[in-house]
Protein backbone atom coordinates (compact mmCIF):
# COMPACT_ATOMS: atom_id res chain seq x y z
CA UNK A 1 0.00 0.00 0.00
CA UNK A 2 3.19 2.68 0.89
CA UNK A 3 4.31 1.49 -2.52
CA UNK A 4 1.11 2.66 -4.44
CA UNK A 5 1.11 5.72 -1.97
CA UNK A 6 4.31 6.53 -3.02
CA UNK A 7 4.11 6.23 -6.45
CA UNK A 8 0.66 8.10 -6.69
CA UNK A 9 2.47 11.08 -4.52
CA UNK A 10 5.33 10.64 -7.38
CA UNK A 11 2.93 11.42 -10.12
CA UNK A 12 1.49 14.05 -8.45
CA UNK A 13 4.43 15.55 -7.82
CA UNK A 14 5.45 15.64 -11.28
CA UNK A 15 1.73 16.58 -12.45
CA UNK A 16 2.19 19.85 -10.08
CA UNK A 17 5.84 20.65 -11.34
CA UNK A 18 4.81 20.25 -15.09
CA UNK A 19 2.07 23.09 -14.56
CA UNK A 20 4.37 25.31 -12.82
CA UNK A 21 6.97 25.47 -15.42
CA UNK A 22 4.04 25.70 -17.61
CA UNK A 23 2.19 29.05 -15.89
CA UNK A 24 5.39 30.16 -14.65
CA UNK A 25 6.70 31.00 -17.99
CA UNK A 26 10.08 29.33 -17.28
CA UNK A 27 10.67 27.37 -20.43
CA UNK A 28 12.40 30.45 -23.02
CA UNK A 29 10.11 30.33 -26.23
CA UNK A 30 12.13 32.80 -27.91
CA UNK A 31 13.49 31.72 -31.37
CA UNK A 32 16.52 32.66 -30.69
CA UNK A 33 17.50 30.08 -28.81
CA UNK A 34 16.84 26.68 -29.24
CA UNK A 35 15.05 24.02 -27.39
CA UNK A 36 16.70 22.00 -24.87
CA UNK A 37 18.11 18.59 -25.53
CA UNK A 38 14.86 16.92 -23.74
CA UNK A 39 12.33 18.96 -25.46
CA UNK A 40 14.05 18.26 -29.00
CA UNK A 41 14.44 14.81 -28.20
CA UNK A 42 10.69 14.39 -27.08
CA UNK A 43 9.76 16.69 -30.21
CA UNK A 44 11.28 14.67 -32.71
CA UNK A 45 9.98 11.43 -31.14
CA UNK A 46 6.58 12.68 -31.43
CA UNK A 47 7.27 14.17 -35.32
CA UNK A 48 8.75 10.54 -36.64
CA UNK A 49 5.91 8.88 -34.99
CA UNK A 50 2.98 10.97 -36.04
CA UNK A 51 4.55 11.21 -39.66
CA UNK A 52 4.67 7.36 -40.36
CA UNK A 53 0.73 6.96 -38.55
CA UNK A 54 -0.47 9.57 -41.12
CA UNK A 55 1.67 9.17 -44.42
CA UNK A 56 -0.57 6.89 -46.56
CA UNK A 57 1.11 3.37 -47.39
CA UNK A 58 -0.40 4.00 -50.77
CA UNK A 59 2.75 3.82 -53.61
CA UNK A 60 4.07 7.03 -54.76
CA UNK A 61 2.48 7.76 -58.66
CA UNK A 62 5.48 7.54 -61.40
CA UNK A 63 7.90 10.27 -60.56
CA UNK A 64 9.65 9.57 -63.29
CA UNK A 65 7.06 11.74 -65.86
CA UNK A 66 8.69 14.08 -68.44
CA UNK A 67 8.29 17.92 -67.28
CA UNK A 68 7.85 16.62 -63.91
CA UNK A 69 11.33 17.79 -62.33
CA UNK A 70 11.03 21.32 -63.72
CA UNK A 71 7.50 21.65 -62.53
CA UNK A 72 8.75 20.60 -59.09
CA UNK A 73 11.47 22.92 -59.38
CA UNK A 74 9.46 26.11 -59.89
CA UNK A 75 7.55 25.43 -56.60
CA UNK A 76 10.06 24.07 -54.48
CA UNK A 77 12.51 27.54 -56.24
CA UNK A 78 9.28 29.63 -55.57
CA UNK A 79 8.52 28.28 -51.82
CA UNK A 80 11.03 25.86 -50.29
CA UNK A 81 14.30 27.10 -51.44
CA UNK A 82 14.26 30.14 -48.61
CA UNK A 83 14.13 27.81 -45.79
CA UNK A 84 15.90 24.69 -47.45
CA UNK A 85 18.62 25.71 -49.52
CA UNK A 86 19.39 24.22 -52.67
CA UNK A 87 22.93 22.93 -54.45
CA UNK A 88 25.21 25.65 -54.12
CA UNK A 89 22.22 27.98 -52.97
CA UNK A 90 22.41 28.94 -49.46
CA UNK A 91 19.12 29.39 -47.51
CA UNK A 92 17.81 32.60 -47.19
CA UNK A 93 17.88 35.10 -43.70
CA UNK A 94 14.27 34.02 -42.80
CA UNK A 95 15.31 30.62 -42.00
CA UNK A 96 18.59 31.41 -39.82
CA UNK A 97 16.31 31.70 -36.75
CA UNK A 98 14.25 28.51 -36.63
CA UNK A 99 14.22 26.28 -34.31
CA UNK A 100 14.83 23.16 -35.47
CA UNK A 101 16.83 24.33 -38.38
CA UNK A 102 15.09 23.17 -41.49
CA UNK A 103 17.13 20.23 -43.25
CA UNK A 104 19.15 20.99 -46.25
CA UNK A 105 17.51 18.87 -48.90
CA UNK A 106 21.02 18.84 -50.67
CA UNK A 107 23.40 18.02 -48.50
CA UNK A 108 21.43 16.10 -45.73
CA UNK A 109 20.36 12.55 -46.82
CA UNK A 110 16.76 12.23 -46.59
CA UNK A 111 15.54 10.91 -43.80
CA UNK A 112 11.64 10.33 -45.06
CA UNK A 113 10.14 7.95 -47.62
CA UNK A 114 8.19 9.45 -50.87
CA UNK A 115 4.84 8.59 -48.57
CA UNK A 116 6.03 10.94 -46.12
CA UNK A 117 7.50 13.69 -47.56
CA UNK A 118 4.55 14.13 -49.43
CA UNK A 119 2.85 13.76 -46.06
CA UNK A 120 4.89 16.38 -44.76
CA UNK A 121 4.45 18.70 -48.17
CA UNK A 122 0.75 18.50 -48.04
CA UNK A 123 0.05 19.08 -44.15
CA UNK A 124 2.93 21.11 -42.88
CA UNK A 125 3.96 20.54 -39.42
CA UNK A 126 3.47 22.70 -36.17
CA UNK A 127 5.75 24.66 -34.57
CA UNK A 128 8.61 23.66 -36.92
CA UNK A 129 7.59 26.46 -39.74
CA UNK A 130 6.70 23.89 -42.06
CA UNK A 131 3.50 25.41 -44.25
CA UNK A 132 0.82 23.13 -45.33
CA UNK A 133 1.03 23.51 -49.19
CA UNK A 134 -2.30 21.07 -49.65
CA UNK A 135 -4.51 23.88 -49.13
CA UNK A 136 -2.70 25.80 -52.45
CA UNK A 137 -1.46 22.87 -54.44
CA UNK A 138 -3.26 19.76 -56.42
CA UNK A 139 -2.35 16.37 -55.84
CA UNK A 140 0.12 16.41 -58.99
CA UNK A 141 1.48 19.53 -57.92
CA UNK A 142 2.64 18.19 -54.47
CA UNK A 143 4.01 15.02 -56.23
CA UNK A 144 6.33 17.24 -58.10
CA UNK A 145 7.58 19.02 -55.95
CA UNK A 146 8.38 15.34 -53.67
CA UNK A 147 10.32 14.01 -56.63
CA UNK A 148 12.16 17.18 -57.09
CA UNK A 149 13.06 17.32 -53.50
CA UNK A 150 14.29 13.20 -53.69
CA UNK A 151 16.37 14.47 -56.82
CA UNK A 152 18.41 17.08 -55.19
CA UNK A 153 20.93 14.92 -53.01
CA UNK A 154 22.31 13.72 -56.29
CA UNK A 155 21.95 17.57 -58.35
CA UNK A 156 25.00 19.60 -59.10
CA UNK A 157 24.63 23.40 -58.34
CA UNK A 158 25.08 24.15 -62.56
CA UNK A 159 22.15 21.35 -62.94
CA UNK A 160 19.76 23.23 -60.33
CA UNK A 161 20.85 26.89 -61.90
CA UNK A 162 19.97 25.69 -65.56
CA UNK A 163 16.52 24.26 -64.16
CA UNK A 164 15.48 28.04 -63.57
CA UNK A 165 16.90 28.96 -66.81
CA UNK A 166 14.39 26.14 -68.74
CA UNK A 167 11.10 28.30 -70.57
CA UNK A 168 8.29 27.71 -68.10
CA UNK A 169 5.82 25.50 -69.28
CA UNK A 170 2.85 26.68 -67.39
CA UNK A 171 0.88 30.70 -67.55
CA UNK A 172 1.05 30.77 -64.42
CA UNK A 173 2.36 28.66 -60.98
CA UNK A 174 -0.65 26.77 -60.49
CA UNK A 175 -1.25 28.32 -57.36
CA UNK A 176 -5.00 28.78 -56.18
CA UNK A 177 -4.69 31.53 -54.05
Amino acid sequence: MRCILAIVSLVAFAVLISFGVLLLGVYDVSATKPHSRPVVWAAELMLEHSVERRASEEPAPNLDKPGLMGHGYEHYKEMCEVCHAGPGVRRSEISWGLHPEPPNFADEPMEWNEQELFWITQHGLKSAGMPAFGPTHTYDQLWAIVAFVGSLPEMSRQEYLELGQAPDESPDNGHEH
